[in-house]
Order: structure tokens, then C-alpha cells, then sequence
């Protein structure tokens, strides 16, 4: 992730951005960013194998500057939505656990 510890995650900082992952905190980003700051974004996405420290620090402080804590809630809410309605869905108790196991994992890692 973009601010992950690498020790947590098992993965190198950034790594996201290499991969070119579009994150649900990038998406919401990029909604706010300036074509300068998306620029800046778009240096690590073109990266083949690692960012620069700086670039790791520039595209953290974009995404706090537009709106890093909002986003990180507004994200929490809608998986909480998300893990509510499933819970009342008419699948098996089976089909909702793994459900409810893998919105958690692809949302609430570690970061």
C-alpha cells in the first residue's frame, strides 16, 4: 500500500503503485487532484520495479492533502454497508462467511 509498513504487509512500500493497482483510496485521490498531482501519481504507476523515496513521500502527501481521513472513513462505511446488506442476503451461511472473509481482506488490511 501506499502507506503500509513493509514489516506489517510483507510487501515493499509503494508497492501498489508499481503494480498499478487503483485503489479505492487513489480513485478518491485522483477525484481531487490537480493534473500536476496526477502527474505525480502517474510517475510511480509507469514505474517498472521500485519509487524513489521522495516520489513514496510526494504521492503520501497528495493523498493526505486531499483527503486521506475523509476517504479512509467514507471507505470503512461503505465495506460496513456492504458487510451489513450480506449479512441479510438470502445465500447460504457458507457463501456468506466466505464473502464477508474476502471483502474484509481486499478492504481492511493492515496498512
Amino acid at each position: 500500500g501506499i502507506f503500509g509498513d513493509p514489516h506489517v504487509t510483507g510487501k515493499p512500500a509503494g508497492d501498489d503503485l508499481i503494480e498499478g493497482k487503483r485503489t479505492a483510496l487513489l480513485a478518491l485521490t485522483w477525484r481531487n487532484a490537480s493534473s500536476f498531482e496526477r502527474e505525480t501519481i502517474m510517475k510511480a504507476f509507469h514505474s517498472q520495479t521500485e519509487i524513489s523515496p521522495s516520489l513514496l513521500n510526494d504521492i503520501r502527501a497528495i493523498v493526505d492533502k486531499r483527503g486521506r481521513t475523509a476517504h479512509e472513513k467514507l471507505i470503512s462505511s461503505l465495506v460496513n454497508e456492504g458487510l451489513e446488506t450480506l449479512s441479510s442476503a438470502s445465500l447460504s451461511a457458507h457463501a456468506q462467511d466466505l464473502l464477508t472473509v474476502l471483502g474484509e481482506l481486499l478492504t481492511r488490511r493492515h496498512t
